[in-house]
């Protein structure tokens, strides 16, 4: 485990109650994520298919105890919430889950808050304002790759280019994550055609009044880094993992949690390198690859997954050739409570 990453059997601490309540409003959540909802939850939920963050009109207003960290996030709310089939959620702010009764994600159903490279997608809340500042790649006759993104972990380091190309260095992993939150963005490759760093992932969290039951899937993985298009360019840094809470007196379930990082994205020589590749959460603790194949370019770094927490270096280039771009970091995990009888993979 590295930085504040916490794994599945881990509790942060104990739960007085499912609801306490603040200046005569009911309020949810016992860490990083505490909601006053204005109105109570009432009704039962069924979510699938999409939604954006950024102009849902499922939001609710609501508020934040007092001392509880500001948060600008989507709230949905209900009595009980049931997550099924495919549910991807895009847009710039991070999505709260909040039934002031169950919460259940059943089997075969993945909510989907991670970023992409392919199809093109930017998960909901990631690239956080919070994250801190990648060294960028340097350009000479070639390019250095980009760094991977940071978040619960640093991401790699760009491959140097040749000529004395350096590549880029990775920003911090964040010393503590006080709110919900998503991951940081990789680097660009150096050059006019370098490749582009990919997306952080999103971040969500899941709050139950009473219970929790886990059986699917929740993917909040950054995207992988573009490829130097040409003229020796580097590659783009991987994304880092965003974040993914889980907050109820009772929690159950064998589902699998995954916030990892994206694959860096190879250098070019006079042609093109590969790009990075996605996640996949179904293989969750497996690396996303950094891409490769183009003979003296640097290959891209792999992304962090499972007990490997940090992104791998990008690779370098010989022969006038771009060097490739770091993995991403991978995000944060984030559980709450009384009686934890989680299963299933998680990573971190």
């Amino acid at each position: 485990m590295t930085g504040d990453a916490h794994h599945d059997g881990q509790i942060d601490g104990p739960i007085d109650g499912p609801i306490s309540t603040i200046d005569a409003r009911t309020c949810f959540g016992s860490g990083v994520v505490q909601v006053c909802p204005t109105a109570a939850p009432t009704g039962a939920l069924s979510l699938s298919g999409t939604l954006d963050t950024g102009a849902a009109a499922a939001c609710k207003p609501y508020t934040v105890p007092s001392g509880a960290q500001p948060l600008d996030a989507c709230l949905v709310t209900a009595a009980s919430i049931v997550v099924s089939g495919s549910f991807t959620v895009t847009g710039s702010r991070p999505l709260i889950l909040l039934a002031g009764d169950t919460l259940g994600v059943m089997a075969t159903t993945t909510i989907d808050v991670s970023s992409s490279r392919n199809p093109s997608r930017i998960g909901a809340g990631a690239n956080a304002a919070a994250c801190s500042q990648a060294g960028a790649a340097s350009y000479t006759i070639d390019g250095g790759g980009g760094a991977g993104g940071s978040f619960g972990d640093k991401g790699g380091d760009g491959g140097d280019g040749d000529n004395n190309a350096d590549g880029g260095t990775p920003g911090t992993k964040a010393a503590t994550i006080a709110t919900l939150r998503g991951g940081c963005a990789g680097a660009a490759g150096a050059g006019t055609v370098g490749g582009a760093g990919g997306a952080g992932g999103g971040a969500i969290a899941l709050l139950a009044g009473t219970s929790i039951t886990m059986l699917g899937t929740v993917n909040a993985s950054g995207a992988g880094g573009a490829a130097g298009t040409a003229l020796h360019a580097g590659g783009g840094g991987g994304g880092a993992g965003g974040m993914i809470v889980l907050d109820a007196p009772t929690i159950s379930g064998d589902g699998t949690l995954v916030a990892n990082g994206g694959g860096g994205g190879e250098g070019a020589s006079t042609s093109p390198g590969a790009p990075g590749a996605d996640p996949d959460p179904t293989q969750p603790t497996t690396g996303a690859p950094g891409g490769s194949g183009n003979s003296n370019a640097g290959n891209g770094g792999d992304g962090a997954a499972g007990s490997k927490t940090a992104g791998d270096a990008g690779k370098t280039g010989s022969s006038d050739d771009g060097g490739g771009g770091g993995g991403g970091g991978v995000g944060a995990l984030r559980i709450y409570a009384t009686t934890n009888n989680l299963t299933g993979v998680h990573s971190p």
